[in-house]
């Protein structure tokens, strides 16, 4: 018995303050992951919503770039560092999928 049902569009949220060293790798895992996702058919597309949340490093430059990139690379930029909850709400907000999921940008739990 298949209890897999696909998905029609996806989103992957991802809060960020000061993840310069780690975004373009994020990045690239979860890329990887969400094409293969589409190939098998599961999702029919997808979404990656950065939130800076008032980062002090190039975070923001590297998530600009990647934005500028990827047609699937949504960037959100707080101004000020508004907390965990914050940063997740504004993520949120810029939600449209069928489904959301947030994932740590450092990657401290397997994407997969």
């Amino acid at each position: 018995m298949n209890l897999l049902r696909r998905l029609g569009h996806l989103d992957v949220v991802i809060p960020c303050h000061n993840e310069e060293e780690v975004i373009t790798h994020t990045h690239g895992r979860l890329t990887g992951i969400l094409r293969d996702l589409a190939r098998k058919n599961l999702i029919a597309s997808y979404s990656i919503i950065f939130v800076d949340n008032g980062s002090t490093d190039a975070t923001l430059a590297f998530l600009l770039k990647l934005f500028r990139s990827d047609d699937h690379v949504v960037v959100v930029s707080l101004r000020n560092n508004f907390g965990f909850q914050g940063l997740l709400t504004a993520g949120l907000h810029h939600t449209s999928g069928d489904a959301v999921i947030t994932i740590d940008a450092d990657l401290q739990d397997p994407p997969e």
